[in-house]
């Protein structure tokens, strides 16, 4: 991609985001976790199903077409999401624990830095990662579930909760050792950046555990 469509792309992700906050903030003006939430659910579900879809078709078409447009789509849907989300986190950083709002920030600068780093290098390497994210829609339910704590929402709380870890362990940390195993032989900003982003999922991952722990009543 040339500059000017670098800067197109940008802009236009941070205006599809910018305008999506807009108008959860009209209909929910007193939650802004809630929205941001909301948010982060879109785009996962959007990430992983274009990701899905170059996974899997996307050697029944021109591979070096293909790859283009994944990138190119995959860019608009993510760059104004990390880089919203990141100032959201920033402002509203009294809500989470600070190895939280650390582990966030990094997150997303390592995932803003990869688009102009070795996503075009390595499309279906970027697709794989990007698979992490089937968890992340079951994250937030759990999240809403837990805000009504009503006792018939219960079970499907320990459901949700035991598919989020299921997922999580394949996509997040499963997905992301066969990447880091990958990754040594390639460049510096591969190793460090997929080892960063293994070790922050294994420290989400255990939490988690813990969490559902709590929940089922087995341990504290």
């Amino acid at each position: 991609m040339t500059i000017l469509s670098e800067i197109l792309s940008v802009t236009s992700s941070l205006m599809l985001y910018k305008m999506m906050y807009y108008i959860l903030e009209k209909m929910n003006p007193r939650n802004s976790l809630i929205n941001s939430r909301i948010v982060s659910l879109i785009h996962a579900v959007f990430v992983t199903i274009l990701s899905l879809d170059y996974l899997i078709l996307g050697n029944e078409y021109n591979t070096v077409i293909s790859s283009e447009l994944y990138c190119n789509r995959l860019q608009i849907l993510s760059i104004g999401y990390f880089i919203l989300d990141m100032m959201r986190t920033i402002k509203d950083r009294k809500y989470y624990k600070k190895y939280h709002v650390i582990s966030f920030i990094l997150h997303h600068i390592l995932c803003i830095l990869s688009f102009f780093g070795y996503h075009r290098l390595y499309p279906i390497i970027t697709a794989k990662l990007y698979l992490s994210e089937l968890s992340t829609p079951f994250v937030h339910i759990e999240y809403f579930i837990s805000t009504f704590n009503h006792k018939i929402l219960k079970k499907l709380r320990v459901m949700n909760g035991t598919i989020t870890l299921l997922l999580f362990f394949i996509f997040r940390i499963v997905n992301y050792t066969n990447l880091f195993v990958w990754s040594m032989d390639k460049g510096l900003f591969e190793i460090v950046g997929i080892t960063l982003m293994l070790s922050m999922n294994c420290l989400w991952f255990f939490e988690a555990v813990y969490k559902s722990l709590l929940i089922l009543n087995i341990i504290g």
